[in-house]
Formats: structure tokens, sequence, C-alpha cells
């Protein structure tokens, strides 16, 4: 069973791992990546923050690239370029547990 299990992370995720921190059940993580796919129009890995807050919008989550931004900054003062799909899962959980998201 867990090479099942480590089979079918490893197509979610791409090395079989579940992102940390993350609340979603393996169903919900598919249609995100699903999404995440979609969206990744470089087929490079990565989103870019307007392709994030377009998928946030896309699961019902509402939400601003001013409240996304700060996951896009390297920590040095500059910005990263893109968000991994493990970033993306963990990072919509957190928002989904937040109060930040906007609601309409």
């Amino acid at each position: 069973m867990a090479d099942k299990a480590n089979l079918a992370w490893s197509l979610i995720s791409g090395d079989g791992s579940r992102p940390l921190h993350c609340g979603y059940n393996d169903q919900d993580v598919l249609q995100l990546k699903g999404i995440f796919m979609t969206l990744d129009s470089s087929n490079i890995g990565i989103l870019t923050l307007p392709q994030v807050v377009t998928a946030f919008n896309l699961v019902g989550q509402t939400t601003s690239p001013e409240i996304l931004a700060p996951y896009f900054d390297d920590g040095n003062g500059g910005s990263v370029h893109g968000m991994d799909f493990d970033s993306f899962v963990q990072i919509l959980w957190a928002e989904k547990k937040s109060t930040r998201v906007i609601k309409e």
C-alpha cells in the first residue's frame, strides 16, 4: 500500500512527498495539481504571482496580488520569479486558514 501511496504522490508532487503543512486530502491535491499545471504556461513547474492569484480565484479564494506578494519575497530585498507546486499548496492552505482572504 505504501508503494501505491508513494507512486500517487510522485505523480502529484514530482518527488513522491506530500506537501508539508497541507490539510488537503489526496483528491483536493490532485485537483490543485491540475489547476497548477493548466496555469503553468511555461511548463517549468512554477507559477508567477498573477498566475497564483488566478489559481486562488479558481478555487474560490478571492485574493489580491498585494496579499500574495510577500510570498514572492526572497528575503534579501528581491523577489523570486515563481512558486513551485508544494509552496503553492502550502500557501493556499495557510491563506485558507487566515482571515486575509478577501470575502465577496
